[in-house]
């Protein structure tokens, strides 16, 4: 590419029917300053260029980090719920197999309990009788005294008591 400069130095051989050098030499002056513009222009515009390509550079990169931290989270959120789905369902297998197991104790107990409860009914059942036996057996006991024996026992009883 020609350069503003080049433009400027550039001298043409003379000739007899040639141009006018003053017009010649005036006119590359003006195509050498706008030349010299819009090679200014020029560069300016490929310094920005640049400058957006870096921007635009950034950018991607930007979205890519971001794009990667998006699905580095969407993973990590999918496997937060799938630990946590997992811990769920441990902790309701665990509380079951406590409930089965108090529910298995609470059986157990009011068996156990019905047993001792059937126990004491026999035994106060079979100790009723017993009173009753011995009772009956006093009883009979009493009335077997003929009424001089009943007298005495009853005179000794009370010579007991008052010496107490």
């Amino acid at each position: 590419m020609i350069t503003p400069i080049e433009i400027t130095n550039r001298v043409f051989g003379r000739s007899i029917r040639g141009y006018n050098e003053m017009e010649v030499d005036s006119f590359l002056d003006q195509i050498a300053r706008d030349y010299e513009t819009l090679y200014r222009k020029q560069l300016e515009l490929e310094e920005e260029l640049q400058q957006k390509d870096k921007l635009i550079s950034q950018y991607k990169n930007m979205e890519e980090t971001m794009n990667n931290a998006l699905v580095l989270a969407q993973k990590t959120s999918e496997e937060v719920a799938l630990l946590a789905r997992r811990e769920a369902e441990v902790l309701i297998r665990d509380a079951r197999g406590q409930a089965e197991e108090i529910i298995r104790t609470a059986v157990q107990n009011r068996e156990q309990m019905a047993l001792e409860e059937t126990k004491l009914l026999q035994s106060f059942k079979g100790m009723k009788a017993q009173i009753k036996a011995f009772i009956m057996a006093q009883l009979e006991l009493m009335e077997s005294f003929s009424p001089e024996e009943s007298e005495a026992a009853a005179a000794m009883e009370k010579r007991e008591t008052e010496q107490v």
